[in-house]
């Protein structure tokens, strides 16, 4: 069969060592189970078994080697790596249709990995041998074995399938390409998309189950007509880009082609917990939006700090009545630029408007100067400064840090205190009170159970989200969303659909829970592509040249920073002034554990 899609592949895999390396996975698999199989049989041909022969059995089973949990199979699988690697094989022709398997296994798990939202690959026992044959265990097995690729650990029947990524030290070695694939014997591809396409099915069953028909088919509606209208353009954005690794690149070219050979997009709520929607635009890195046909986004500044109020005004039991207008005069009296007693203030403001609400004088400043924050936008500008671009040789701090570091440390971390995390330390400061409440949802629970506000506060966000985009479909309008936005396509239905107007439902709504949102607009189109695009080559161009700067210092510090860099480990951005560059480390954690 022939495909002209994007083809994955790793450069430089040795289909010798790969041979070697299967022929020994599978010896040992037959001895193995050849030993199993006589012992379980000489107990299994009595029935029933007395419980002293279902005892014998149990006994023998924990005589097996363990399953290692890096390395999951289907339940009566046993696997061991192998303690050395086997000399490799020259491959002969009778092995031509088994290294075109593991060819198309590969390319297949780094797509799936591309898709996926979280960089794994979930791969389906039932799929994987419809497509492979009995083949399928010993290639995952080999490919483990032989550290190409990883496991995640766990499945869960009916709900999750074991997920593979391919390991980081042949991320760098993707190969993309975009030319006819042949695959003789058996119709790989075909087989595939039959199953595929049954997921897709059951995925959509699960999808319109969790978001009734009607918003199921107003939202697919919507989605259907977002495509790819500057083709060129993002072809030229892929040549100038600065790209770490080989990943990086093939990340943007798949979700590219997602886009140039889709039939029909998909739409996933895989998760009932924080029922959060997926599909293609979800997983779209922000520089492709410019090349496809969106009117506008519009998003809530510090979304989730912003939706945590709710639970903060529960814990100080401010009934929903009051709170709309409790916030509206919090943020009134700190715009003001007056030196007030704020809670003074706010207790005579509220008598007022005919709200005798006395308990307003008990609620700790920290707390009000929090809602103050959230509900203006202003958040993550003041929650941490920002460090000065450096010349030290060290990473300085963004915004977008800044969130990570405040989520992982704060609002999402598993931790009782904050001990031994930095940026916790100040946020605890800042706002003492705040923080005991957020520490209230984990305390009493297993360290891994400590994730319920984090799933708390996606569920609201997705009920908050759903009903505004209601609202929008009942009117006609084509829109859908990313998580904590509204984004609206250029289509001719969408001529009258104006960023007040959803903002104007956005605020609605939330007020229904007593918040009030600070909303952003990016704009695309013409001149903001254009604008981009400028920016990406003012990156390219002096990028080249600070790096040559960079490489020209004698400074261990800046050679580290060079050679992390080179790594894939750091990146080149616009200083915070937009008027020149510097190295950026990508994971933030880095700098914080190591």
């Amino acid at each position: 069969m022939k495909s002209t899609k994007l083809f994955y592949s790793i450069d430089g895999l040795d289909y010798g060592e790969i041979l070697a390396m299967h022929a020994v996975v599978k010896q040992k698999d037959d001895t193995d189970r050849s030993k199993r199989g006589a012992k379980v049989g000489r107990i299994r041909s009595h029935h029933p078994i007395s419980p002293q022969q279902a005892k014998e059995l149990e006994e023998y089973k924990a005589t097996l080697p363990p399953v290692d949990n890096e390395l999951p199979f289907d339940d009566d699988d046993v696997f061991e790596i192998p303690s050395e690697k086997p000399a490799r094989i020259k491959p002969m022709p009778k092995d031509k249709t088994l290294i075109i398997k593991y060819e198309f296994f590969i390319h297949n798990l780094i797509s799936r990995q591309l898709s996926s939202t979280d960089n794994i690959a979930y791969l389906s026992s039932t799929v994987l041998q419809a497509v492979f044959d009995k083949d399928y265990k010993l290639m995952k097995r080999t490919l483990i074995a032989l550290g190409v690729i990883q496991s995640d650990g766990f499945y869960d029947i009916g709900t999750k399938s074991y997920g593979y990524y391919l390991s980081y030290d042949y991320r760098s070695k993707i190969r993309t390409e975009q030319k006819p694939i042949y695959y003789p014997k058996q119709s790989y591809v075909d087989t595939l998309n039959e199953q595929l396409h049954r997921m897709e099915k059951q995925t959509e069953v699960s999808a319109r189950q969790n978001l009734t028909d009607d918003f199921y088919n107003n939202y697919q509606s919507s989605l259907q007509l977002l495509k790819l209208t500057n083709p060129q353009e993002a072809s030229h954005f892929i040549d100038i880009h600065f790209f770490n690794d080989n990943y990086s690149k093939a990340y943007y070219l798949h979700t590219l082609s997602q886009y140039t050979h889709h039939t029909k997009y998909t739409i996933q709520v895989p998760n009932t917990r924080d029922n959060r929607i997926y599909h293609v635009l979800t997983s779209t890195p922000r520089n492709l939006k410019y090349f496809l046909n969106l009117k506008y986004s519009i998003d809530i500044h510090n979304s989730h700090p912003l939706l945590f109020t709710k639970y903060l005004l529960d814990a100080y039991n401010i009934p929903l009545s009051y709170r709309k207008e409790i916030t509206s005069l919090i943020r009134e009296i700190y715009l003001s630029n007056k030196v007030y007693n704020v809670r003074v203030k706010l207790y005579n403001e509220l008598k007022q408007k005919g709200i005798d609400y006395s308990e307003i004088k008990d609620i700790p400043l920290d707390v009000i100067r929090y809602i103050y924050l959230t509900s203006s936008g202003r958040f993550w500008d003041v929650i941490i400064p920002q460090l000065k671009s450096p010349e030290d040789g060290k990473y300085n701090i963004i915004r977008q840090d800044v969130k990570v570091i405040l989520f992982a440390q704060v609002f999402y971390g598993k931790s009782l205190s904050s001990r031994g995390q930095e940026y916790a330390k100040i946020f605890a400061k800042r706002f003492p009170n705040v923080y005991k409440v957020i520490l209230s949802f984990k305390r009493g629970l297993e360290k891994e159970a400590r994730t319920v506000l984090t799933h708390n506060l996606m569920a609201l966000e997705s009920k908050l989200f759903r009903e505004a985009l209601k609202r929008l479909f009942d009117v006609g309008y084509k829109v859908v969303s990313i998580h904590d936005a509204i984004v609206v396509l250029d289509v001719k239905e969408n001529k009258t659909c104006t960023p007040e107007l959803v903002k104007g439902i956005l605020a609605d709504v939330y007020a229904e829970e007593g918040l009030i949102p600070d909303c952003s607009v990016d704009f695309y189109g013409e001149k903001e592509m254009q604008g981009f695009l400028d920016k990406e080559s003012f990156l390219r161009q002096r990028g080249d040249e600070y790096i040559a700067e960079l490489r020209a210092m004698d400074d261990d510090e800046i050679r580290k920073m060079v050679n992390d860099y080179d790594d894939g480990k750091s990146e080149i951005v616009l200083t915070p002034d937009k008027k020149d560059v510097m190295l950026h480390l990508r994971d933030v954690r880095e700098l914080l554990y190591g």
